[in-house]
């Protein structure tokens, strides 16, 4: 996914975008039954109520809003996507907050 970084501050509230479309067999598109999955991560604990509404899907991207966040801390933002093939694809990006 790109990009692997993406950086945010405490207050912001940022809908990340993710395009799985590198990651999807030829002619392979997302589910439209299964909802993808977007998790916050603090090494391996999720940080419930990072990831704020509903994760949404258009074509082959993801949308998801993360919100609040401790300064000068990394988190892993996963995702993960079902395909109509049955693949499983997760993939995760850093988002370092840092209040500048």
């Amino acid at each position: 996914m790109n990009p692997s970084i993406c950086k945010k501050q405490p207050w912001d509230e940022r809908q990340l975008e993710f395009d799985v479309s590198n990651a999807l067999a030829t002619g392979d598109t997302l589910s439209s039954s299964l909802t993808p999955v977007v998790e916050v991560l603090l090494g391996d604990v999720v940080q419930a109520g990072m990831v704020s509404g509903t994760v949404a899907k258009q074509g082959n991207k993801v949308y998801a809003k993360v919100v609040g966040g401790t300064n000068r801390v990394d988190y892993i933002v996963r995702v993960r996507v079902t395909t109509t093939n049955g693949d499983k694809i997760e993939d995760e990006i850093i988002m370092q907050v840092r209040d500048t």
